[in-house]
């Protein structure tokens, strides 16, 4: 399984991001956000949030990558996973999936002016 999870929402790097680096990033989004090796929900930025965004993670497997200001980290113990596993789920309540996604995605992408 592969279960990742942005940082923050789309618009709050936008102000820090060039507009070309921004838009960019989101028709990458387009590209892979419907493939069937991955899965990736969006959470649109009006949506109510159960739990504070942090760090960024993908989980794969038995393995869990969190990415920190200083670090890429590498772990692989049952309880910190199944902690992200837990957060994943929470998150996965508010965002959009599949058909639903590319749409969200679409919206932000065509506010940007490049």
């Amino acid at each position: 399984m592969n279960m990742c999870s942005p940082p923050k929402p789309c618009l709050a790097v936008g102000p820090y991001l060039p507009p070309e680096v921004l838009a960019a990033q989101l028709d990458r989004l387009l590209g892979v956000v419907d493939m069937d090796t991955v899965h990736r929900g969006i959470v649109p930025l009006d949506a109510d949030l159960p739990l504070t965004l942090g760090n960024s993670f993908c989980a794969l497997d038995d393995r869990l990558v969190v990415e920190d200001w200083h670090a890429e980290l590498w772990l692989d113990d049952a309880e910190t996973i199944a902690l992200y596993r837990r957060v994943w789920d929470t998150f996965a309540e508010s965002a959009v999936f599949r058909a639903e996604a590319p749409q969200v995605i679409a919206r932000v992408r065509g506010g940007i002016k490049v």
